[in-house]
């Protein structure tokens, strides 16, 4: 596999993985599509395997998670997050990005 097409499988399964229902799927796919062709990517669904995924993960899925992105302020922070939301079982999937303001933004996907 050449490095470009394992950038390309690597963003649709992210696509996948963040996405928290089918029609956010639909626009994600299409955001990683039009991102691909815009940086000079073949044609990124020329091979519906990169784009689709091989479904080997959807047999160990977690139950429904609401995906919610939050700017990343440290270690520290993600972890006391993460645990919290694991003690309390609450069904949030959080994504950490970088954030371009302090100011806190959390988004559902």
């Amino acid at each position: 596999m050449s490095t470009k097409e394992a950038v390309a499988k690597n963003f649709y399964r992210t696509a996948r993985e963040v996405s928290s229902g089918p029609q956010e799927l639909k626009h994600s796919l299409q955001k990683v599509d039009e991102l691909l062709s815009k940086n000079g990517y073949p044609n990124p669904r020329a091979n519906d395997s990169i784009a689709e995924g091989s479904g080997k993960r959807d047999k160990k899925r977690q139950p429904l998670l609401i995906t919610v992105c939050i700017p990343y302020s440290g270690e520290r922070d993600k972890n006391s997050l993460r645990r919290e939301i694991k003690k309390n079982g609450l069904p949030l999937r959080p994504i950490f990005t970088p954030g371009k303001t302090l100011k806190f933004e959390a988004r559902v996907l």
